[in-house]
């Protein structure tokens, strides 16, 4: 089973993906992210966001991972996007 992708995100992005408001998270497109995201995208299959540094995570299903522009206007430039599944719904 691959092992799943972990990223902090400040308290603000955190809320953003737990309530549904953001689904796609951008990262910089640098050495250091393209060898733990873009290289392998093939086997990433969920990421786990950590709410800062705190024990408060949430798990996400990974949908596609792509690079292009971000939906923000004042981030300029190509970004690693990580497409989020839908979160399932509590029945």
């Amino acid at each position: 089973m691959p092992k799943p992708l972990h990223l902090v995100l400040t308290c603000y992005w955190y809320e953003e993906i737990r309530s549904g408001r953001k689904n796609i998270e951008y990262r910089s497109p640098t050495p250091f992210w393209r060898k733990r995201i873009w290289d392998k995208r093939d086997t990433l299959k969920t990421v786990v966001f950590h709410r800062g540094y705190t024990n408060q995570n949430l798990n996400r299903t990974i949908e596609k991972i792509d690079i292009g522009p971000c939906e923000y206007p004042d981030w300029k430039g190509q970004f690693i996007r990580i497409h989020l599944a839908e979160p399932a719904t509590q029945v």
